[in-house]
């Protein structure tokens, strides 16, 4: 009997529950990468970018974001057979 008059009030007051409302999205994107040290100049290679986001607005001038990204980076030098330099 407790279970039918809890079951009948929570289907009743479910009409004034407001729920958390969040904002999700996803990133795609390319990167340029330099690397230092590598005695390599210039951003020579392109990597993938992309992740995803959920964001909850707590006011009209405050709120929180968690982002989750990968980024690809590095560098590239072609293989030069001329002057005897292999990429490995």
């Amino acid at each position: 009997m407790k279970f039918k008059i809890l079951f009948l009030f929570f289907c009743t007051t479910t009409h004034f529950i407001f729920a958390q409302s969040f904002n999700a999205g996803l990133r795609f994107g390319v990167s340029g990468s330099q690397v230092n040290g590598d005695n390599l100049t210039g951003f020579n290679k392109a990597g993938l970018l992309a992740g995803a986001f959920v964001n909850r607005n707590f006011s009209e001038k405050f709120s929180l974001q968690m982002e989750m990204i990968y980024i690809q980076k590095g560098s590239r030098k072609p293989t030069d057979i001329y002057n005897n330099y292999y990429r490995l």
